[in-house]
């Protein structure tokens, strides 16, 4: 009997809480989208919560083996919510402490971004942060975790996969990733670590001649606007008059701080984000409130990791005119999420608004939503390839998250270089040597080249080539059909022009294998900051950045398309 009572007792509570969420909701505003009759529209909203009471309670004492109650309305819940956004979840009491921890920027964990990307809704990299265990591993923006310590993650919920890749400080995860073009799978072992963000990186006076700054932000928690502030302050103290705001593998982050790192850079009174939801309170035009910090010359470097807040500041920028943006398109996140406390167990986080920029356009990209059904967004014009523009009449389009002004696309390393970095070879190489005292003086010439090759025999590190894992399974195939050894060598010379064997790719990227080895050894000998430099310096987005600079205000305009 006591079953039955709970059963009952929690279809009533959901329905009642379901009924509650859609007043609170603002089903007021359901014509703000679709032209809906108010009436009929709650109507259809209880006779369908009314069905599923009644499947529910058929379920609970009619099916053939008794269910429990609680995970058969948890899966319920999360089967509705994977028919909407990648960012609307259900967590329950142990779950919902994942929301402080993210909040706070402080957990146990590897140090990523998640979303899912695509119809099929893959558990997708968005951005590693700088420095963190999966940074350190390789891990790169599109890469998709296919796997966590082997449970499979098609049709996993985005918090499942948080969930399974989190854990305590010093545990070990193993993430299978497919990497965007590629087929074959790799497994990748991490170590957890304490993630203690810090929003800005990097904050330097790179030309002291010229005035020209530099500040990596990395993330969006509490402090992303007064941190910036400090740093923007401590360089005009040295000469500032020109910056560049790196946004790169930014994932964004809270929408205030969005918000207070756009006025540094703008007029009192100037738009900066538009949030629209069928809420009231999600209705709201954020202006800049303060006068602004930095008015020199700026140029912003964002690339597919920079999502949400970060979004929000260089299409701001780039909508008023106030910056250049320089390198690939961002990501695309431009939903605004609300935790709704449902009572002392559990929390819901769903999606209430999305983002405008100040032209009018849209960040989020409209993959999401393609070939839902269950959503009733098409009266909005703005979802789709729409044409804004500009404060001074250039053209943007919405619905593809950020595009730059200017197109820089990160060079393209090569696979044994990948495949080298991500197992950590050069970082360990220089540790490995400087501990043992036999760390050669000087850049990586031949001498250390050839030690380096070395070194990895020692390590007996194994060269698998793209493909490779592919071209394995086709050995295995030939030795069952007992091709011989016609198809035995059609194979050897399919491995060999993937370049399969070590010493040749070597050779090959040697000047490649020489710039890595050369960033680790100004690491070990100058710190991570000497490090930063030394790849800025060999990074041709930021060198875009400083020639446009170093052209001077007119050049800058001439891109924005005020002067011929």
């Amino acid at each position: 009997m006591s079953a039955f009572r709970t059963t009952a007792r929690l279809g009533r509570a959901l329905t009642l809480g379901l009924l509650a969420l859609c007043f609170s909701c603002g089903i007021a505003r359901a014509d703000a989208e679709a032209p809906l009759d108010r009436e009929a529209y709650m109507r259809e909203v209880h006779d369908n919560l009314i069905r599923f009471g009644e499947v529910y309670r058929s379920l609970a004492f009619r099916y053939v083996d008794q269910i429990d109650p609680e995970a058969a309305m948890t899966a319920a819940i999360h089967g509705l919510m994977d028919e909407l956004d990648p960012y609307t979840d259900y967590y329950l009491e142990d779950e919902a402490q994942e929301l402080d921890d993210m909040s706070r920027g402080q957990y146990g964990g590897i140090g990523t971004e998640v979303g899912l990307r695509g119809s099929d809704k893959r558990i997708t990299i968005i951005s590693p942060f700088e420095g963190s265990p999966s940074w350190k591993a390789g891990l790169l923006p599109g890469d998709e975790i296919v796997t966590v310590n082997g449970t499979a993650m098609a049709g996993k919920a985005l918090n499942d996969a948080v969930k399974l890749i989190k854990g305590p400080v010093g545990s070990e995860v193993i993430l299978g990733i497919r990497r965007s073009g590629a087929k074959e799978v790799k497994d990748y072992r991490i170590t957890r670590q304490l993630i203690n963000i810090q929003d800005v990186k990097l904050a330097q006076l790179v030309d002291p001649a010229t005035g020209t700054g530099y500040v990596r932000l990395v993330r969006f928690t509490g402090l992303a606007g007064e941190n910036l502030a400090a740093a923007i302050d401590s360089l005009k103290r040295q000469g500032l008059k020109r910056l560049v705001l790196d946004l790169r593998g930014n994932p964004g982050g809270l929408l205030r701080e969005a918000a207070a790192v756009s006025e540094l850079f703008l007029a009192k009174g100037q738009p900066i984000v538009d949030t629209r939801g069928r809420n009231d309170e999600m209705i709201k035009a954020i202006v800049s409130e303060r006068e602004p910090v930095f008015t020199g010359d700026l140029v912003v470097l964002i690339d597919p990791g920079s999502a949400s807040a970060s979004e929000i500041v260089a299409g701001c920028l780039q909508d008023l005119d106030r910056a250049v943006l320089v390198g690939e398109s961002s990501f695309g996140k431009g939903l605004v999420q609300s935790v709704v406390d449902l009572d002392k167990e559990a929390k819901v986080k769903l999606t209430t608004a999305r983002y405008y920029l100040p032209s009018g356009r849209l960040i989020q990209r409209v993959d999401y939503f393609q070939d839902n059904e269950v959503l009733n967004h098409v009266a909005d014009s703005t979802l789709a390839d729409t044409l804004f523009h500009t404060a001074k009449g250039r053209e943007v389009i919405s619905g593809r998250g950020v595009t730059p002004d200017v197109e820089v696309k990160a060079p393209r390393q090569p696979w044994l270089v990948l495949e080298l970095w991500r197992g950590a070879h050069f970082a360990n190489y220089v540790a490995d040597r400087a501990a043992a005292g036999k760390l050669l003086d000087g850049p990586a010439g031949d001498a250390m080249l050839k030690d380096f090759r070395a070194y990895l025999d020692e390590k007996e590190f194994k060269y698998q080539p793209r493909g490779g894992n592919q071209a394995d399974e086709l050995k295995k195939i030939l030795e069952e059909e007992k091709v011989g050894d016609e198809g035995a060598k059609a194979l050897e010379a399919l491995l060999k022009s993937l370049g399969g064997e070590l010493d040749p790719q070597f050779l090959s990227h040697r000047e490649d294998i020489a710039r890595m080895l050369d960033l680790e050894l100004v690491n070990h000998r100058q710190g991570p900051e000497a490090r930063a430099r030394e790849a800025l310096r060999q990074d041709p987005a930021y060198q875009k950045a400083l020639e446009l600079l170093v052209k001077g205000h007119r050049e800058l305009e001439r891109v924005l398309g005020s002067v011929d």
